[in-house]
C-alpha cells in the first residue's frame, strides 16, 4: 500500500490518469500563483471602508492622513504573501494593525485583514503562530486603551471599558 502513494498526504500516483510527467505543469503553475485578486480587494476594501469609519467615527478617533493610509495598505498588501510565509504575515498584519490603533486611527476592516491572516496561517498549519500574533495584538491593544491611551492620539480620548476585553478574551 505504501508503494502506491507517489508523495505523503497526496492521492496515490495511479489515481491521476497519464504518466506523472503529464501533469507536472499544471501542479507547479498552481503552486506559484500568487493571491493577486484576493489581496487587491481586500486591500480596497479595507482602505474605502476605514473611510466611512472614520466619517462615522469623527470626533472619537483621529482622522486619516497618509501615514494610516499607508499603514492600511501595507496591511493588506502583506496578505499576498499569506500562502507562503503565513507566520511572518500574520505576525506582520498584526503589527502594523496595532501601530494603526495605536496611532488612534479608527476601527474599521482593518482588523479583516488580521482575520484572513490567521485563517490562512491556521489553513496552512501555524495555529499556535496565528494564536500568538492574535494575544500580542489583543495584550498590545489592552495595554494602549487602558494604560498608553493618555499620551496617544486623540486627546480626547478616556479609558475603554473591561467588559469589551474581558469579551473579546474570551
Amino acid at each position: 500500500m505504501d508503494g502506491q502513494r507517489g508523495h505523503a498526504g497526496g492521492p496515490p500516483q495511479w489515481w491521476r490518469h497519464g504518466p506523472p510527467w503529464w501533469h507536472r505543469r499544471v501542479d507547479e503553475e498552481h503552486r506559484h500563483r500568487w493571491p493577486w485578486r484576493s489581496t487587491a480587494l481586500l486591500t480596497a476594501f479595507v482602505l474605502a471602508g476605514s473611510n466611512f469609519a472614520a466619517h462615522s467615527q469623527e470626533g472619537e478617533r483621529a482622522a486619516l492622513d497618509p501615514f494610516a493610509r499607508v499603514l492600511l495598505f501595507l496591511t493588506g498588501a502583506a496578505l499576498l504573501w499569506r500562502q507562503r510565509y503565513p507566520v511572518a504575515v500574520v505576525f506582520g498584519t498584526s503589527a502594523t494593525t496595532l501601530v494603526y490603533l495605536a496611532a488612534g486611527y479608527p476601527y474599521g476592516p482593518v482588523l479583516l485583514a488580521v482575520a484572513l491572516a490567521c485563517f490562512s496561517a491556521v489553513v496552512s498549519g501555524h495555529r499556535r503562530a496565528a494564536w500568538s500574533a492574535l494575544a500580542a495584538l489583543w495584550a498590545g491593544h489592552v495595554l494602549l486603551v487602558h494604560w498608553l491611551y493618555r499620551w496617544l492620539p486623540p486627546s480626547s480620548d478616556s479609558a475603554a471599558s473591561w467588559g469589551g476585553e474581558i469579551v473579546i478574551a474570551l
